[in-house]
């Protein structure tokens, strides 16, 4: 059924004060799925080394006698690799992980989506 005289205040009205609970419902829902996604997901973060032990044992004599005063750990960022994350849990279970939140999530958040909507319209 629809109402082709409804004034266009009224729509905007309507509309600012659906906006809060459609928020609420999309954050709940990807609150579902991202952590589902996060919680049952096996990552492993490992640095690696970029250079080689005896590489890094020159480069720091090099910069002892330069006059440096610097230890291993002030120079971290630069011999270590931080971007090396291992995912252990295979593809099809996190796919299968998400297809479930998914459904878990519309059935949570749908009908929240479908009354808001019968009451907005």
């Amino acid at each position: 059924m629809s109402n082709y005289d409804i004034d266009l205040k009224v729509i905007t009205r309507n509309a600012y004060l659906g906006l809060a609970p459609l928020l609420a419902r999309d954050f709940i829902f990807r609150g579902i799925i991202l952590s589902t996604y996060y919680l049952g997901t096996d990552i492993e973060h490992r640095p690696v080394l970029r250079y080689t032990v005896p590489q890094i044992t020159d480069f720091m004599k090099q910069r002892r006698e330069a006059g440096y005063n610097d230890s291993m750990s002030d120079m971290e960022s630069i011999f270590y690799e931080h971007h090396n994350y291992v995912i252990k849990t295979s593809f099809t279970t996190r796919l299968t992980m998400l297809i479930l939140a998914n459904f878990v999530g519309t059935l949570i958040t749908n009908p929240i989506d479908v009354v808001l909507s019968k009451i907005l319209t």
